[in-house]
């Protein structure tokens, strides 16, 4: 139960900070950081699928209200909870992460950043996938989804070394 105040705690500060602060920024009118799935980077390992799916299903749903989205970052958030399990053993081995989470300490810096630069850019393909849904604009799409993975890949890597 301490568990759960904590992660509803630590989701509502980075929904906020999402909302509030991070939404606002547009570096260069392409780069957009979406640090609230920090939340979903670091769940633990052993975490029930369907429980790391309902944290992000909530958490992105409560980016949408307050972004005025209609379910994107919801969706962009299930897809990650969903694959982080796989991406995970890509990049981390089983016996480095018994019961833990993943983090700069725990895995190594190599493989963490391995392991958080591909769940962002898939998380964010998706994201600005369902956001334009056009194609006829190929480079600007693919150029939103390099420079917003980006910008949120150093936010995270900024808040695990403060962590660190």
């Amino acid at each position: 139960m301490r568990d759960n105040i904590i992660r509803a705690v630590k989701m509502l500060v980075l929904v906020a900070v999402q909302a509030f602060l991070l939404n606002n920024m547009n570096l260069f009118g392409y780069a957009t950081p979406y640090l609230y799935i920090y939340l979903i980077l670091c769940m633990e390992v052993d975490e029930s699928p369907n429980k790391a799916m309902l944290w992000a299903f909530a958490m992105g749903l409560l980016v949408d209200i307050f972004s005025d989205t209609p379910g994107i970052n919801a969706a962009s958030s299930v897809m990650l909870a969903f694959v982080r399990p796989v991406v995970l053993r890509l990049y981390v081995s089983r016996e480095s992460l018994e019961h833990g989470s993943p983090s700069l300490r725990t895995t190594g810096v190599g493989a963490f950043i391995k392991y958080a630069a591909t769940a962002v850019l898939l998380h964010h393909t998706m994201l600005v996938l369902l956001c334009y849904f056009d194609m006829g604009n190929a480079v600007d799409i693919v150029l939103r989804i390099v420079a917003s993975s980006a910008f949120t890949l150093a936010l995270v890597l900024m808040i695990e070394n403060i962590r660190k």
